[in-house]
């Protein structure tokens, strides 16, 4: 097969997938050109809000037509999923809000639920969710930090997946001078984590410069450092750095030395021991 005939086929096989009108039982009933002539109408609909006459509509839908048919010009994928239908949301990407508090938060995540399935995606920043181990004045507790709520922002977009036009996609964002700023951009270690996720951290140079200057002038807590000091007794060649890091991976709260107990020199052995090391 040639490789126009190919690309063709990948063409309509996409389209049949993503784009096309589907009756109730799944079936394509709609071609490319009906797809084209559904968003030219719909799109040159909306001039009747600026007084442009039906005919005149119509000659612009056909430019528009034209356009998209000759592959000249293409709007994005929302526009050719949704113009012309029930839902139609033709915008492709979307900033929803996430403030510290129960309701909100789960507010923003059924928001993003629906746009995802109607073919949009979203962005987050999580600054304003409390740190991990901050107290919760309702309720006398501590709070699990903003990266345990991005695992409810992850699993809701993976379970839409099935009914949506496409797989969702999040952008989440944290500031440098967040306290769980390095939590966060270490999730992306874990391959199988947050995979519909792409990750940004918000800071100007300065702070960049800074916050280097700081990490590389602080110096190891002596709880890292009796860890260390223990581990190694059982065998382990491990540095500081690595115990740190391990620590924070497993999100063991470690505020002092007399915090260090039997489980978490045990998860600690576990996480070494159990392949979770490579890269360290």
């Amino acid at each position: 097969m040639k490789r126009t005939e190919k690309n063709s086929n990948m063409r309509i096989q996409i389209l049949r997938s993503r784009y096309l009108g589907k009756n109730e039982q799944g079936d394509v009933i709609e071609t490319p050109e009906q797809m084209f002539r559904r968003v030219a109408d719909a799109i040159a609909a909306s001039e009747s809000r600026y007084g442009v006459s039906g005919n005149e509509q119509k000659t612009i839908a056909d430019k528009f037509y034209d356009l998209m048919v000759k592959g000249l010009f293409l709007p994005n994928s929302p526009t050719l999923m949704n113009a012309g239908r029930e839902n139609e949301m033709l915008s492709a990407c979307f900033v929803l809000s996430v403030e510290d508090s129960i309701d909100a938060i789960f507010d923003a995540v059924k928001y993003a639920a629906l746009i995802q399935k109607a073919g949009g995606g979203t962005g987050f920043s999580f600054d304003r969710l409390r740190p991990t181990g901050d107290i919760v004045k309702s309720s006398g507790g501590k709070t699990s930090g903003p990266i345990s709520f991005m695992k409810v922002f992850s699993e809701a977009t993976s379970a839409i997946q099935q009914g949506a036009f496409r797989r969702g996609a999040n952008m989440g964002m944290m500031s440098i001078e967040h306290p769980d700023i390095l939590n966060f951009i270490h999730t992306k270690e874990d391959p199988t984590a947050f995979t519909n996720f792409n990750l940004s951290v918000i800071g100007w140079n300065d702070q960049l410069v800074r916050f280097y200057r700081q990490r590389k002038k602080a110096k190891p807590k002596p709880e890292h450092k009796q860890l260390t000091a223990i581990l190694r007794r059982l065998g382990l060649s491990v540095t500081i750095s690595q115990v740190r890091k391990a620590s924070r991976q497993l999100g063991l709260s470690i505020a002092s030395e007399e915090s260090i107990n039997g489980e978490t020199i045990q998860r600690l052995i576990k996480y070494f021991y159990g392949g979770c090391q490579k890269g360290v």
